[in-house]
């Protein structure tokens, strides 16, 4: 599904360069479909000494796909919204990959101090952003919208980073 929705991203803000390597992606994604894929992609059973199974190569392998998905859509992003130039606004963009209306919670994350949190805005309307705090100490927390997005779409929030105003 992520793939899908890239190509559709790259159908909407065309980049030559990146075809090729959303096109590869695919192909990374079909070797870990067949049922021997040690084979098909000439992934030695034995690297560096260590004995590895066809599931830890296929792990390995969704999440080097995963990267260089979430890597491309930033190099789309960042040239679809230029940066806000140092400012404490950011922004965030949200694709709806489907032919029908969507209301969803959008979950992302953000490295804040401890007691911050944002506003959202997506033109003149305000929605509502919960904070959710995380489990260990060495996470971000993340922080939860719920956005209707229109069919085979996208559409951006601007989020301002705003202190706690709760009890502290």
């Amino acid at each position: 599904a992520k793939l899908k929705a890239l190509e559709q991203l790259l159908s909407i803000a065309p980049h030559p360069n990146l075809n090729k390597k959303v096109e590869d992606l695919w192909k990374k994604l079909m070797v870990t479909q067949n049922h021997d894929f040690f084979i098909v992609a000439d992934y030695p059973m034995q690297y560096k000494k260590v004995n590895t199974s066809m599931l830890e190569v296929a792990a390995m392998m969704y999440r080097e796909i995963d990267a260089e998905v979430a890597d491309v859509r930033r190099t789309i992003y960042s040239s679809l919204f230029p940066s806000s130039g140092g400012k404490s606004e950011q922004i965030l963009v949200c694709q709806n990959s489907t032919g029908q209306q969507d209301k969803q919670p959008i979950v992302f994350e953000a490295p804040l101090d401890a007691k911050s949190t944002f506003s959202c805005h997506s033109g003149n309307q305000e929605l509502e952003v919960q904070r959710i705090e995380p489990k260990y100490l060495n996470e971000n927390p993340k922080f939860a919208i719920l956005a209707a997005l229109p069919p085979y779409g996208l559409k951006t929030f601007h989020l301002t980073q705003k202190p706690h105003a709760g009890p502290g």
